[in-house]
């Protein structure tokens, strides 16, 4: 059957016909030779039995009378019959008084019969005592008849009559119904293919010619196949599915457009060791990568993630792989074609079988290096500011506390010249009212 599937169906579907019809012109051969076969049995055992019967009157007749030269004459005369293989004229004491060849007269029944063919031997062995009935017989699988037939004398006359050459003759005459019967048959198998060439194969060529472009990307293409039968209404679903498909062609094609202008790189990974990639969008040029070397497997993903974050990415893949949530998000460093690092921001989530397996691990890429970078910075800063502040504390402490050695002296000057009777050189005033409102 593989075999005719290479060939065009409107050269496969005659010959497919021819082939059926083969086997039935073989089945009505089989018909016929068992037919002719049981008209052959049936046509020899009257004959058979008729001659028998005449034969029998004359050898009672000429053994009544002692005449052994007649007796062997009419047993020998059953030779002239066409399709006689052998006759013996058994006597009562178990020798062959008459039969076809001269070397078999006088000679012990047992020993005759055990010269034969071993099929015609044993069928002849098993022959069951009729008594002086006319008995016929075709063993099982036998190309021959068996007939035999007790005479009053006690003499008993077997013959074995072929039915393989009058089988012949009749199947060579009803070689010509054969051969009608065939011709009639290859007829029929010729026109039904030529019907279906002309019905069916020519649609289905047209059917074909449309799914060849639909395959090519040719979405516009449309069988539009006449009729109402199921070829028609597989060409009516071919449109309809070329129509859908369009459809979400566009819708495809628009949202690569969005993935390539965007800075999102969709990504597919096998559940394989190093998760080689199955699929990536061709923004991933803008990150300094070959996408059909990355697709060929030219390296591995896990060699592009940064030494130090690998065995935590690697270990936290294999938890959301057995326990879940299938839907996680990860942030590592990523180098790029260009050998540079970048900080990746990783949605992932998993697709399972029916068995729970997962099967695909899709992601979306988003680079977060400059978010990183601004992170880095405001660090920088404020670690910046910690520091200025501790030195901005350290230079206040200082200055207080030369003010208030400032502010003792002083005191002690107004004190010694408020003790020599003279005026206060500073002016204090302020530091009342500051004390004041302290204790406030």
């Amino acid at each position: 059957m593989n075999f005719l599937l290479r060939f065009p169906a409107r050269w496969s579907l005659p010959l497919v016909l021819f082939l059926m019809s083969v086997p039935a012109v073989w089945w009505f051969s089989v018909l016929q030779h068992q037919e002719y076969s049981r008209l052959v049995e049936s046509e020899e055992t009257i004959r058979i039995k008729e001659r028998l019967a005449i034969e029998q009157m004359r050898l009672e007749v000429q053994l009544g009378m002692g005449n052994l030269l007649q007796v062997r004459r009419i047993v020998a005369s059953l030779g002239l019959r066409r399709d006689m293989l052998h006759a013996w004229l058994i006597g009562r004491d178990g020798r062959i008084l008459a039969a076809l060849t001269r070397v078999e007269l006088d000679r012990p029944w047992d020993e005759v019969r055990g010269r034969l063919p071993l099929p015609l031997a044993a069928a002849l062995a098993q022959m069951p005592d009729h008594g002086p009935a006319i008995t016929l017989s075709r063993p099982a699988s036998a190309d021959f008849l068996l007939g035999e037939v007790e005479l009053r004398t006690g003499h008993r006359l077997v013959v074995v009559s072929d039915l393989a050459a009058p089988l012949a003759r009749r199947l060579e005459a009803g070689r010509s119904e054969l051969a009608k019967q065939a011709g009639t048959l290859l007829f029929f198998a010729l026109t039904v293919g030529l019907l279906l060439h002309l019905l069916w194969t020519q649609r289905m060529r047209r059917l074909l010619r449309a799914a060849e472009r639909l395959g090519q990307g040719d979405f516009t293409i449309r069988a539009a196949l006449p009729g109402g039968d199921e070829l028609a209404s597989i060409g009516a679903a071919f449109d309809t599915m070329a129509e859908r498909l369009a459809r979400q062609q566009d819708e495809i094609r628009r949202l690569a457009t969005l993935i390539e202008q965007s800075p999102l790189v969709a990504i597919v990974w096998r559940n394989e060791p190093g998760w080689p990639v199955a699929f990536v969008s061709s923004n991933i040029v803008n990150w300094g990568f070959d996408k059909r070397a990355l697709l060929a497997g030219a390296f591995r993903y896990v060699e592009l993630i940064h030494p130090d974050d690998l065995p935590m990415i690697a270990a936290d893949v294999e938890r959301h792989l057995a326990h879940g949530p299938d839907r996680y998000v990860q942030e590592y460093r990523l180098r790029d074609g260009f050998g540079h690092w970048r900080w990746i921001e990783n949605h992932t989530w998993l697709l399972r079988d029916d068995e729970g397996r997962v099967s695909t691990i899709q992601g979306v890429l988003l680079d977060v290096s400059r978010r990183h970078e601004a992170e880095e910075a405001m660090h920088r800063q404020s670690a910046e500011l910690a520091a200025r502040n501790v030195e901005l504390e350290r230079f206040a402490a200082a200055a207080i506390g030369r003010e208030e050695e400032m502010i003792r002296l002083k005191r002690e000057i107004n004190a010694l010249s408020r003790a020599l009777g003279r005026p206060e050189p500073f002016d204090l005033s302020f530091l009342a009212a500051a004390e004041e409102e302290a204790q406030r």
